[in-house]
């Protein structure tokens, strides 16, 4: 699962210099340039339903293509959006083929509509921006998706992985952005029965029904390392000077 380990904070100023000593070894820190991220959704252009459309964020997948969710992109103030992204979503009952996608007057939410079997599958998406980055719901209209992959970073973002202590992930390093990036599930809110790195996965409760698919997916990109990593959510321990005893000075 991509959540933070027993405590982000106590780690933070150890994995600061961590990153930063790997970031300069492959790219340099002197041009480490800002990419600014809009706050905004831009506006989507075209009236038909089929047209693949954009906010500042999300790319729809093409009509016809099998078990795409679309594109996650990063906003970019001239010039063309950096790709990041390609989730994938699966079903128990065989492939999700894109037959139809909208997006609303205002371009903040996507509704998908999946052929499933027989019946049809709706999955809508809502970007957002955040404070480090942009957060996106995906909800689906009725029980069948089987699991969400967020898959692998752009090959075009030329990541390194940066190990962190006390975390289940990694923190990456785009090197074509030189900025770091981060991405994970929202364990508070989640219906998925398991969470693995960039996978969620639903499977059957006691009684043989799927939980209705639910997630919101973080994305955080930010020149600071500090920045791109999850919040627990939780008050620091009042034990943390004893804990820190336990593993080494700070």
């Amino acid at each position: 699962m991509r959540a933070c380990g027993m405590h982000v904070g106590v780690m933070r100023t150890r994995t600061f210099l961590l990153a930063v000593i790997c970031a300069a070894l492959y790219n340099g820190l002197g041009g480490c340039g800002t990419k600014s991220i809009a706050g905004a959704p831009v506006a989507a252009t075209g009236s038909s339903s089929t047209t693949i459309r954009t906010s500042s964020y999300w790319v729809a997948p093409a009509v016809g293509s099998t078990n795409q969710l679309g594109t996650v992109v990063l906003p970019a103030n001239s010039g063309k959006d950096q790709e990041l992204l390609r989730p994938v979503i699966t079903s128990n009952s065989g492939p999700l083929k894109c037959v139809n996608t909208r997006w609303n007057a205002e371009s903040t939410q996507l509704t998908i509509t999946y052929s499933m079997g027989a019946t049809l599958l709706h999955v809508t998406v809502q970007p957002v921006a955040s404070a480090t980055g942009f957060q996106v719901q995906l909800d689906a209209d009725q029980p069948g998706v089987t699991s969400v992959n967020m898959g692998n970073w752009d090959n075009s973002l030329d990541t390194i992985p940066i190990p962190v202590p006390y975390y289940t992930s990694d923190v990456w390093y785009a090197r074509s952005l030189s900025q770091f990036v981060n991405s994970w599930w929202d364990w508070h809110t989640t219906r998925a029965t398991t969470m693995v790195g960039a996978l969620v996965q639903y499977q059957p409760r006691s009684n043989g029904i799927l939980n209705t698919m639910h997630e919101v997916m973080h994305i955080a990109v930010s020149p600071s390392v500090d920045t791109v990593f999850p919040s627990p959510g939780n008050p620091a321990s009042p034990y943390i000077a004893q804990l820190s005893l336990a593993v080494g000075p700070l």
